[in-house]
């Protein structure tokens, strides 16, 4: 937010900005991205992970998923679908925590599911599931879940619960369906001062090469076309195969004020902002 301010009053605090996390539809509206379908690599991207406008390309994909500590819950306790996780009395009284997200993964599910089954969905869980409201962000939520502040925690980066992991932390992932699936966007600022080499960073990321480089360095899932291989997606033996609800930028500017208002009476416990 702080960077559309600044280039609403005519400075450039950057040149490219990346993760956007359900803000895309404020820079459009502000008329605030360069086109970048003259990127050459452009065309490498699928047509669902990239805006028919240009004002946005995708860098990797991400699954938001549900962590939980493998120390405390059994593989019986694990839901397969959204529903689980509310009637479920293992859950309930603290035993999960969540996130002040909601553009992360309840977005996706509303876009798939409808506005009546996420509104009766998301009253279970804040009324009967009563889940733990954490102020941190996701990262720091995940390593609360690993200390065993709480038993599972949502919504968690496929990658982050690699990493994680992978250096011997008692944590894993469970994907209820459908998952929520979105990609992370690259968008340059309009009149950035270093077009030119903006649009050079974002060609060699959209190649095949910057694609695994991505993936090498952080498990972050290729976008790329010929790369949509479970080879390198993390934890394929729990996503490859399932439904997913998919997060396109464009449906964040129809159901996010919605969303919104909804969740903050809810994660306030009372009407209002």
């Amino acid at each position: 937010v702080r960077t559309l301010v600044a280039l609403r009053s005519g400075k450039h605090v950057t040149d490219v900005l990346t993760g956007l996390s359900g803000a895309y539809f404020m820079y459009k509206e502000a008329n605030a991205l360069e086109d970048l379908r003259n990127i050459p690599t452009w065309n490498n991207n699928p047509p669902e992970t990239k805006d028919s406008d240009g004002l946005w390309v995708g860098q990797d994909l991400r699954y938001w998923c549900m962590s939980y500590n493998t120390r405390k819950v059994k593989n019986e306790d694990l839901p397969k679908k959204w529903e689980d996780l509310v009637s479920n009395p293992f859950w309930r009284n603290g035993n999960l925590g969540i996130g002040n997200r909601p553009q992360l993964w309840v977005l996706m599910l509303w876009s798939t599911k409808g506005e009546s089954w996420t509104r009766d969905f998301l009253m279970k869980l804040f009324n009967d599931v009563k889940p733990q409201r954490r102020k941190e962000g996701t990262n720091a939520i995940l390593e609360l879940n690993i200390a065993g502040e709480f038993l599972g925690a949502i919504p968690a980066a496929t990658y982050r619960v690699k990493q994680k992991a992978d250096a011997g932390a008692p944590v894993s992932l469970v994907c209820p369906e459908p998952i929520p699936l979105m990609v992370n966007e690259w968008v340059i600022l309009k009149g950035a001062p270093n077009l030119n080499a903006s649009r050079l960073m974002i060609n060699w990321l959209l190649s095949k090469e910057g694609q695994i480089s991505q993936f090498a360095a952080e498990n972050a899932i290729p976008v790329h076309k010929d790369l949509r291989l479970k080879e390198f997606v993390p934890f394929p033996d729990k996503i490859v195969g399932k439904e997913t609800a998919f997060r396109d930028p464009k449906i964040e500017v129809e159901i996010q004020p919605k969303l919104v208002k909804l969740w903050y009476e809810l994660w306030a416990g009372r009407p209002g902002k």
